[in-house]
C-alpha cells in the first residue's frame, strides 16, 4: 500500500514534468500539470505522515483532526479541477484559468473556517473531536457538499461534451482528427470512482466505521483516476493544439437576400451533384459555404431546416452514395482505395459511417453486389 501511493506521487511528478517540458503548450496542458502536482502531494502526506498512524485509527473517533482538515481541501479541489480540465478543451478562451478561479470558492471557504474554527493546540491529537460543535458543523456541512458538487461537475462535463458534439457534426464531415470519445471515458470512469467511494463510504462506516480504510480508498481511487487522465492527455496532445477547430468564422453573418427556398436547395444538391465538393476528405461547412458564396449560417439553416440532416450526414451521404457507383467501376481496387477516393479519410470512419447508412459493413455490401451481378 505505502510503497504504490509513494510509485504514484512520484510518477505524478515526472509525468507533469514531461508536459513541462512539452513544446506548444497550450491551457489543457498546464491544468493537467497542476492536476498531477495537486495530486501528488495527499499521496505524499500517506507516504511520511499518515501510514506512521495508520494502525492507530480504527474509527471517527480516533482519526487525528488534522487529516481531516489537510485532506479535505485536496478532495474537494479535484472535481473542479476534471471540470476545468474537460472546459479548456472544449470551450478554450484567452485568461482561462483566471476567469474560472470562482470554481475553488467552497474550498477557500473551507480552508478559511479551518483557521477560525479549528483549536490548534489539539491539532496532532489523536482525537477526531467530530462532536466538538466547530468541528461536527464544518464536516455535516462539507461533506455532502463535496459529493454534490463532483456529481454536478460530472453531468456539467458529460453536458458540454454533448454539446461539442452536437456542433462538430454541424462544421464538419469529419470527426477523426476532432473525436474526443477518449474525454467522455474519461468522465465516465470519473463519475464510476466517485459512485465507488461513495457506495464504499456508506458500507465500511457502517460495518465497522473505520473512516480510515475509507480514506486509503480514496487515495488508490484518486491515483488511479490522475493515471487515466495523464494518459489520456499525452495520447491525444494534438487536439490541445488544435482546440480552436470547431470556431466557425462569425463575421459577415447576415443572410443572403432569399428568394426561394427552395431554389436554394435545388441550388446546393445540384452542386453536390456535379461539382462532388464531398470528395475533399475534411470539407468543412465554411468551406462549402465560400464555394456557394453563402454565409455558413445560411447553409446550415437549409441543411437543418430544409433537408433535415446535419452537415456531417449530409456530406456523407453523398460519400456513401459515391463509394456505391465507384465499386462496381474498380473492380481491382480494394474496398479501402474506393472509400479514400470516395471522399473518406480514414478506415473506422468509413466503416462507421457506412453501416449507419446502410446496415451493412462495406465487405457484406460488396458480396451482396458480386452475388446480384453473378445471378445475372
Amino acid at each position: 500500500m505505502k510503497s504504490v501511493l509513494l510509485l504514484g506521487a512520484v510518477q505524478a511528478l515526472f509525468l507533469s514534468l514531461l508536459l513541462v517540458t512539452k513544446k506548444h503548450k497550450s491551457t489543457p496542458d498546464f491544468l493537467l500539470v497542476a492536476l498531477l502536482i495537486f495530486t501528488s502531494l495527499p499521496l505524499f502526506l500517506y507516504y511520511f505522515v499518515f501510514d506512521k498512524i495508520a494502525n492507530v485509527v480504527s474509527s471517527s473517533e480516533t482519526m487525528p483532526s488534522f487529516m481531516y482538515f489537510v485532506n479535505v481541501p485536496f478532495i474537494m479541489s479535484f472535481s473542479p479541477f476534471v471540470f476545468l480540465y474537460v472546459k479548456s478543451i472544449l470551450k478554450p478562451t484567452k485568461n482561462f484559468i483566471f476567469k474560472n478561479l470562482s470554481h475553488f470558492i467552497p474550498v477557500i471557504v473551507f480552508i478559511g473556517l479551518v483557521f477560525l474554527l479549528l483549536d490548534f493546540n489539539n491539532l496532532i491529537d489523536y482525537r477526531f473531536n467530530f462532536f466538538q460543535l466547530s468541528n461536527y458543523w464544518v464536516f455535516l456541512f462539507f461533506t455532502p457538499l463535496t459529493l454534490i458538487l463532483a456529481f454536478y461537475y460530472v453531468y456539467s462535463s458529460f453536458k458540454m461534451l454533448s454539446k461539442f458534439n452536437k456542433k462538430i457534426k454541424q462544421n464538419y464531415s469529419y470527426t477523426d482528427e476532432i473525436d474526443l470519445g477518449w474525454l467522455k471515458i474519461l468522465l465516465i470512469i470519473f463519475s464510476s470512482a466517485w459512485i465507488f467511494l461513495f457506495a464504499s463510504a456508506i458500507i465500511i462506516s457502517r460495518a465497522n466505521g473505520n473512516i480510515f480504510l475509507v480514506y486509503k480508498i480514496v487515495l488508490f481511487s484518486l491515483t488511479f483516476i490522475v493515471f487515466i487522465i495523464a494518459f489520456f492527455g499525452f495520447k491525444q496532445s494534438s487536439i490541445f493544439i488544435n482546440n480552436s477547430i470547431i470556431n466557425v468564422d462569425k463575421k459577415n453573418n447576415n443572410k443572403p437576400v432569399i428568394v426561394n427556398f427552395n431554389d436554394d436547395v435545388k441550388k446546393l444538391t445540384n452542386f453536390m451533384t456535379n461539382n462532388k465538393p464531398y470528395l475533399e476528405n475534411k470539407l468543412s461547412i465554411k468551406d462549402l459555404s465560400e464555394m456557394l458564396d453563402w454565409q455558413p449560417n445560411y447553409l446550415s439553416k437549409i441543411i437543418n431546416e430544409q433537408l433535415e440532416q446535419n452537415f456531417f450526414e449530409f456530406v456523407n451521404k453523398y460519400r456513401v452514395d459515391e463509394f456505391k457507383n465507384q465499386l462496381p467501376k474498380h473492380k481491382n481496387y480494394t474496398i479501402l482505395s474506393v472509400a479514400f477516393d470516395s471522399g473518406f479519410n480514414s478506415k473506422s470512419s468509413f466503416n462507421r459511417i457506412f453501416k449507419d447508412f446502410t446496415g451493412l459493413t462495406p465487405s457484406e455490401y460488396k458480396n451482396s453486389v458480386e452475388l446480384t451481378t453473378n445471378s445475372n
